[in-house]
């Protein structure tokens, strides 16, 4: 911090030879105005450059049940090389597809499935995000957290 501006929160207004209390308040505010004209800037890049969210009303459009399976996979075996056949046992999954105007997700969660219909409304979250020239790069939908 500057020594004036040091000294101004110190309490000590003892001035330096030349310096009037008028020119200590000026450069004061000059350095307060300067930051918060600093921070506005940043401010301003960040919020185009980012990403931004916002809460938008989706639909269920699709539930789904997948039972439990058993599956065969071919695995190599890395002491030998070998290629051997095993099974793999795949759990049941709740499946539940939600749209936003040309978006969709699907997600796996039991308790949303248990929960909401087909043509059900839902809250979820917007997700936009923008390159350095301003453009939508991406948009996507995620579950509200």
């Amino acid at each position: 911090m500057l020594p004036y501006v040091n000294n101004y929160f110190k309490g000590n207004f003892h001035r330096k030879a030349g310096e009037s209390i008028m020119k200590r308040h000026i450069l004061f505010s000059i350095n307060i105005i300067s930051i918060l004209i600093f921070a506005a800037m940043c401010a301003v890049i960040i919020y185009r450059t980012g990403e931004r969210t916002r809460e938008v009303d989706a639909i269920v459009t699709d539930t789904a049940f997948e039972s439990f399976k058993t599956i065969v996979v071919p695995v190599r075996d890395k002491a030998t090389g070998e290629i051997r056949i095993t099974e793999k046992v795949v759990k049941e999954m709740f499946l539940v597809t939600i749209s936003y105007k040309d978006l969709s997700i699907t997600v796996k969660d039991k308790e949303l499935f248990n929960t909401v219909k087909v043509g059900d409304h839902i809250k979820v979250t917007l997700v936009e995000k923008y390159g350095d020239d301003h453009q939508l790069i991406s948009r996507n939908i995620e579950l509200l957290k």
